[in-house]
């Protein structure tokens, strides 16, 4: 136990880290991570309710930068795309979502890459309830609410800090929801609870640490990490996909 808390607690460490240097990228590091030494369900209950602190904790950093403007109707919006995202659970493959998803990330960051990525005047309100939809759709199905916040608040051009302040206040709302889902459905046990008490000073500390490593990354190599992260999720997508796809064949066979 005592390995596993210290493991963990590294893992926390580096998420909090890069959550603090690009206001996303926690649940797509530490996950996967975790899952080489814990289930899934743990895996995944613990990282909720340790992002709900860290993205208060970065709310309250960057909310000077919020434009509430732009916040409030993705905010509004995510509801509706958390109830469409249950019934497209129910009714579509998983696989098929997640790889139509992996292909928009993947598409997104080769036309960034090729110079086109300019900003977008995206003037239309409707454009940020539409973002707000997709947003509660992928933490319903993915539970991975950024995908497409991350994509509009760069094809607008929203300047980092406000960037960052954008989505911690979008991800404390979706991650308390999930939170007290998870609370209701008793699956926040007592180990959940244990490794997150101990756990969570460290992320904290690492979230801290890289929103203040954050002042002095250009603009420029700001943009190459969170296309790089970016990338990263959708080829973790396709990744998981296909080792879940061969463990399923070789067990069969």
């Amino acid at each position: 136990m005592l390995s596993l808390t210290l493991t963990a607690s590294l893992i926390y460490f580096f998420s909090g880290f890069i959550q603090g240097l690009t206001g996303f990228g926690n649940a797509l590091i530490a996950v996967p991570l975790l899952l080489l030494y814990m289930p899934l369900q743990p895996a995944v209950v613990t990282t909720v309710l340790m992002s709900v602190v860290m993205n208060i904790q970065l709310a309250f950093k960057y909310k000077k930068y919020v434009d509430w403007q732009i916040t409030r109707p993705l905010i509004l919006a995510m509801p509706l795309g958390v109830a469409l995202g249950s019934y497209f659970l129910g009714s579509v493959s998983p696989e098929i979502l997640e790889q139509l998803l992996a292909l928009f990330l993947l598409a997104y960051v080769v036309y960034s890459s090729s110079g086109r990525g300019k900003s977008f005047e995206l003037k239309s309100p409707i454009w940020k309830y539409l973002v707000g939809i997709g947003g509660g759709l992928t933490t319903s199905i993915f539970a991975a609410a950024g995908p497409f916040l991350i994509v509009y608040l760069n094809l607008i051009g929203c300047k980092r800090d406000t960037f960052k302040g954008i989505l911690a206040i979008c991800f404390v709302f979706v991650t308390s929801v999930t939170a007290m889902s998870y609370l209701f459905t008793g699956l926040v046990t007592t180990t959940v609870l244990s490794l997150a008490a101990v756990c969570l000073p460290v992320q904290l500390f690492g979230a801290w640490a890289g929103a203040s490593l954050s002042k002095f990354v250009s603009d420029r190599y700001f943009k190459v990490i969170v296309m790089l992260l970016l990338c990263a999720m959708g080829l973790s997508i396709f990744i998981r996909i296909h080792l879940s796809a061969m463990s399923q064949f070789l067990g069969l066979s």
